[in-house]
């Protein structure tokens, strides 16, 4: 897996699969990502006004 560079240090990436709901009707969104928290950070840069149902690890 590729690795990630954060203010010094070097983190694994991982595919992670955030479910959300965006006016009421839900997607999903594949993202690379560090941990859980991470994903739903990435996906809140790209969309806005969501609510996040579940991030799964792939």
């Amino acid at each position: 897996m590729p690795l990630h560079r954060v203010v010094g240090e070097v983190h694994e990436v991982r595919p992670y699969l955030v479910k959300y709901l965006k006016n009421r009707e839900r997607y999903g969104m594949k993202v690379p990502a560090v941990n859980k928290n991470d994903a739903i950070r990435r996906v809140r840069m790209i969309e806005d006004n969501i609510e996040i149902i579940e991030v799964e690890e792939l």
